[in-house]
This record gives structure tokens, C-alpha cells and sequence, in this order.
């Protein structure tokens, strides 16, 4: 599997993933090669900072990679062409007060400018992405936020269960509030069924350690059991589909 729209974050936002940590979930996954995108600090519009990229993924990824860089300068577009890529990115939009995720260098609104960049790169044979936004809109309601003092910390939502104790609800029950062996670490803050029901699972009372291969995986598996070390993966690895979410209440361990 190819998967062409891929965020590593790194360089620049490496708190949040790697390129370490994305291929390895991507390999989990099945999926063998990662298309990179340009939103990154310092963005990828440039010959130099593209090899840069290519060879932190030289460096570090653990599956086949390509990258599509920013087509925001216009005397960079054929030598990048010509270093193996596939593909151009644009976000009609750069961030009012933030530094990401649309970072200076990545964005380009004026249809003049964009209609140039297409000129230039159907000359190569490059694809060219268009990630479509309204830059009025965007700093119209950046702006609000920024007028009520909100900064990057309320553009990205933090991770809490449902329902706190400054709620005045009860907080839903967490995969890392069933019993778990001596010493073991529940690594979630959620409790989202379709990362960690498997992990949890494994953790309780009685779980199955069994290594032999099932086709069945945990759907067929008793509440709270494990049936093999593909059915853990199907469910870790599935975390978009309906059959993630069956794993965690099959399994005991969802919400």
C-alpha cells in the first residue's frame, strides 16, 4: 500500500510525530511507501531544503519514501523536478498567528501566482496539489481567537476523556482503568478503542500471550481476551474502520 499523503513532521514539530515513529506505524499498517508533505519548519520549497528531508528519510525511515515539496518559488520548481519526486503541494492559505500548520513558505492565494506555478510545473510532468482554503476566512477567524487571547493551545485540542470532575460528570471508563500486571504502563491518555484496546487487553487479568496465527482475530475472541498477535494488530492498525472500533467492545476494553 502507498499511502501519498503522509505528515512526519520532521523537521520543526517533531513533538508531535518523526519520521521514526510515522514509518513504523506505517509499516504496522501494511503500508510500504510514505509521500511526504512540505509543511514543515523550515518548509520544503527549496532544492536545499528538500535534500535535506530526503536524507533525514535516508537516515531514519524504515519504508520507501518520496516527498512533495512547496511550489512557492518559482525558480526552484524544475530542479526539484528533476530529484525524483512526483508531485507539487500548495496550501491556499498561511496561518494569521501560528507557525503551524501552515507555516510561511507553504502558502500561495493569489490565482495569478497559482496559475504561474501551474505553467511552470506542467512543463515537468509533476502533478501539482492544491490544498484549497480562503485566505480572508482564515484570518477573519484566526483573528477572533487571537483577539480573546487564544493561542496555538486552543487550535489544538487537548486530549482528555469525556466528562471531568469540573464537569460534574464521570469521566467515561479508560481501557487503563482495567487491572493491569505489576509495573505495566498504560501509554494512552483516551481511551480510544481502535490504539489500545488490544494493548489493554493484553494487560489484563487472564489475557491470552498465545503467538499462534488466527485468522479470526479479537472480534471472535471472549470479552477481555486476546486470540492471537494478528488479532492484536488488526484491531491496533485498523484505528479508522468500523472493525477497530467492534475490537474494542469484543474485547472489553472500549468505553
Amino acid at each position: 500500500m502507498v499511502d501519498v499523503h503522509v505528515h512526519t513532521r520532521e523537521p520543526g514539530v517533531t513533538h508531535k510525530e518523526d519520521i521514526i515513529t510515522t514509518t513504523q506505524q506505517a509499516a504496522a499498517g501494511g503500508v510500504t511507501t510514505i509521500f511526504g508533505m512540505p509543511n514543515l519548519i523550515p518548509p520544503t520549497n527549496s532544492v536545499e531544503t528538500l535534500q535535506e528531508v530526503f536524507d533525514l528519510y535516508e537516515q531514519k525511515s524504515i519504508v520507501d519514501y518520496n516527498h512533495n515539496p512547496a511550489a512557492t518559488q518559482a525558480d526552484e520548481l524544475v530542479p526539484m523536478a528533476t530529484m525524483g519526486i512526483n508531485a507539487f503541494k500548495i496550501y491556499m492559505v498561511v496561518d494569521t498567528g501560528r507557525t503551524y500548520p501552515h507555516p510561511a513558505g507553504t502558502g500561495m492565494h493569489g490565482h495569478g501566482d497559482l496559475l504561474r506555478m501551474m505553467d511552470i510545473i506542467k512543463t515537468t510532468g509533476k502533478r501539482f496539489i492544491i490544498h484549497p482554503h480562503d485566505q480572508s476566512l482564515m484570518d477573519y477567524i484566526e483573528g477572533e481567537y487571537l483577539a480573546r487571547g487564544r493561542t496555538r493551545r486552543r487550535a489544538t485540542r487537548r486530549h482528555t476523556p469525556r466528562g471531568t470532575a469540573s464537569s460534574g460528570t464521570p469521566p467515561s471508563r479508560s481501557c487503563c482503568d482495567w487491572p493491569r500486571r505489576p509495573g505495566a504502563r498504560c501509554t494512552s491518555r483516551t481511551c480510544r478503542p481502535s490504539a489500545q484496546s488490544m494493548r489493554c487487553a493484553a494487560r489484563r487479568p487472564g489475557a491470552s500471550t498465545s503467538r499462534a496465527r488466527s485468522t479470526t482475530g479479537c472480534r471472535s475472541s471472549p470479552p477481555g481476551r486476546t486470540s492471537s498477535v494478528s488479532g492484536r494488530t488488526r484491531c491496533r492498525t485498523g484505528s479508522r474502520t468500523r472493525a477497530a472500533r467492534r475490537c474494542g467492545r469484543d474485547c472489553g476494553t472500549g468505553p
